[in-house]
């Protein structure tokens, strides 16, 4: 499923290729694919001889949902998207709180499917609001509601490549405290909010203006994450790095951890890759929901529980 997500499409020999394992095994496995709609056959023309047969995604059974949250002042705005493995998003509905609940988010999901519409999975995407705190309750919360995998999908997470002992953080930029997490035994570790760290000044009250204090603060943020994690890679994703900025800072580190530092790369992303990332990763929660046992609501119709319950 990965590779045709990156490709796009893939014969069955293509498929067999990139995942190291015979024609015979890709052919059985794309026919359970294909079987449980998460995969579809495409005839494309070739050069003599019978059409040739491709496999690309379907799209899965149900809808990918992404929840996106954004603090505006004192309200918190409620996104509610159709996530595409592009990246892209169809809006479905949205919604304003004044104080955000596990069931806020319910009623606005709720509003935005159509009644008989199968959810697939759902994936709550926030960069800056802090609402991320309580993600494992809204979380669960939606899961148990529509029968379908949910998870807290944060933008240092999307944002790093996927592998051993690979860490990653996503500095927002100004009032905002960097998110970081490692990647461990095939699965994603979060750090959360990394403001505990002992640094000069807070990150909510640093100007980016100040590539010297700048400097202090993200070499001190990788010699932290590498005395507790022991990355071989860390990754920094930011939308302010240029070149003399991201070469003094690997010097930096490098005197602090006496040249045992992790090889170190810097990643330009604005606001808007940032999302498509998330996006990305919300479609890739359904992935989880491949033969997850459904309840009796089926329908994946919010369950109205009775006060006893």
């Amino acid at each position: 499923m990965r590779s045709l997500q990156e490709q796009g499409c893939g014969s069955c020999a293509q498929l067999a290729k990139a995942v190291g394992v015979s024609r015979v095994t890709a052919h059985e496995v794309l026919k359970k694919l294909r079987k449980e709609g998460e995969v579809r056959v495409v005839r494309r023309e070739s050069r003599g001889g019978r059409p040739g047969q491709v496999y690309e995604c379907s799209g899965g059974m149900g809808r990918r949902l992404g929840i996106i949250l954004e603090r505006r002042a004192a309200v918190i705005h409620v996104r509610v998207e159709q996530v595409e493995p592009s990246g892209n998003g169809k809006l479905l509905g949205t919604g304003n709180y004044a104080a955000l609940e596990a069931q806020s988010l319910e009623g606005c999901v709720a509003e935005a499917v159509k009644e008989g519409d199968k959810v697939r999975s759902i994936g709550l995407i926030s960069n800056r609001t802090g609402i991320g705190e309580e993600w494992e309750e809204y979380s669960a919360h939606l899961s148990a509601t529509f029968h379908c995998a949910s998870a807290f999908v944060g933008a240092a997470e999307a944002l790093t490549q996927e592998g051993e002992r690979v860490a990653g953080v996503y500095l927002g930029g100004e009032k905002s405290v960097p998110e970081g997490g490692i990647w461990h035994g095939g699965k994603w570790r979060r750090m959360g909010r990394l403001d505990w760290l002992p640094a000069p000044v807070s990150w909510q009250q640093l100007d980016y203006s100040d590539h010297t204090l700048v400097e202090e603060m993200v070499a001190r943020l990788v010699q932290a994450i590498s005395c507790v994690a022991a990355p071989l890679i860390v990754e920094l994703h930011a939308d302010f790095w240029n070149s003399k900025l991201t070469q003094r800072i690997r010097f930096n580190v490098q005197s602090k951890l006496q040249g045992e530092s992790p090889q170190l790369r810097f990643n330009v992303v604005g606001a808007i890759t940032v999302e498509k990332a998330q996006r990305r990763a919300a479609w890739r929660v359904g992935d989880l929901a491949a033969g997850r046992p459904r309840g009796k609501n089926n329908g994946n119709q919010p369950v109205h529980r009775s006060r006893k319950d």
